[in-house]
């Protein structure tokens, strides 16, 4: 059968009508994913006027280039290029793709083992413990880190663009950039500690971005995310710790330390925000927020080991 070459499939759209069918049809995880692929496909700077007949395999190869430039784990860039490969699929099985050739045929993302990309509690506790009054920019470079590991594992690009207007008597709430899920979290002694510290000015928990500058709010993000992982690198030497120290670490050494310390998988994603776990998507009604605050509590309480169970909630 011909194809009507008047029918053409606009990948944003197309892929937005693709997440709300599977809403429809109580497919939660996956509507939230596909919309977070819309949402990296608009940062990259898809225009809503590409057709899925625009895409080339030059195209997907900078679209990944892109994501590896925002710090996304590389098991995060192949589930966005998975999707993104089934909604072509889709397209063109509805006879809205009209070239032969297939962009994705030669499209290959590793993934990785993200465990070992952790850190245990007694590694933490030498990194807070680390004397960094000769250093400003390694001290925020700490604060950074362990803000984000205190706030449950919070992506260093939505800590860098926290505003101080996110701060709620003692919770954060905010929107993260990847997903635009809305989270709260509970301001603990430790949190609120390095938010007096850091000053807040310019309507910015931490002095990152600069809305005054010449230079764009995102380029400035870039350039800080650079500097941190160089500095988080020179911490992990100094505090003897043996892993490859990115932003990511904080995230991924709170969720293990609490799969460790006994907490469910369910209240794990919940915490970090994930709209892809499944089990999440099982119990996430049944868990109110003080039940993630005390998987937290657990998590970042560095005096305790990681034997602690999850118990009497």
């Amino acid at each position: 059968m011909k194809k009507n070459e008047t029918n053409r499939a606009p990948i944003v759209r197309f892929i937005l009508d693709m997440s709300e069918e599977r809403l429809a049809t109580g497919r939660t995880s996956s509507h939230h994913t596909y919309k977070a692929l819309v949402a990296a496909l608009s940062r990259f700077g898809c225009p809503g006027s590409m057709t899925m007949d625009d895409i080339t395999p030059d195209y997907i190869k900078r679209f990944i280039w892109f994501m590896k430039s925002e710090e996304l784990s590389p098991n995060t860039i192949a589930l966005y290029i998975r999707l993104f490969k089934s909604a072509y699929n889709t397209a063109d099985e509805q006879e809205l793709i009209h070239t032969a050739r297939n962009p994705f045929r030669n499209i290959r993302i590793k993934t990785e083992k993200t465990d070992k990309r952790a850190i245990d509690k007694k590694s933490m506790t030498r990194l807070l413990n680390l004397d960094l009054s000769h250093s400003y920019s390694l001290s925020l470079c700490r604060d950074l880190f362990l803000f984000s590991f205190f706030a449950r594992g919070m992506p260093f690009v939505d800590t860098v663009f926290l505003r101080t207007s996110d701060l709620k008597g003692d919770t954060i709430t905010y929107r993260r950039r990847k997903t635009g899920r809305k989270m709260t979290v509970k301001i603990s002694a430790r949190l609120r500690a390095i938010i007096e510290r850091r000053s807040p000015s310019k309507g910015y928990i931490f002095p990152i971005l600069d809305p005054d500058s010449d230079t764009p709010l995102y380029t400035q993000y870039k350039t800080a995310l650079r500097s941190h992982n160089l500095n988080l690198g020179r911490l992990s030497q100094m505090a003897g710790i043996d892993r490859r120290f990115t932003s990511y670490v904080a995230r991924h050494s709170w969720a293990t330390i609490a799969k460790n310390s006994g907490i469910p998988v369910s209240v794990i994603s919940e915490g970090l925000g994930h709209s892809d776990e499944k089990t999440t998507n099982i119990y996430l009604d049944s868990f109110k927020d003080d039940t993630v605050d005390r998987a937290n509590e657990i998590v970042t309480d560095l005096d305790s080991d990681e034997k602690h169970l999850f118990m009497n909630f």
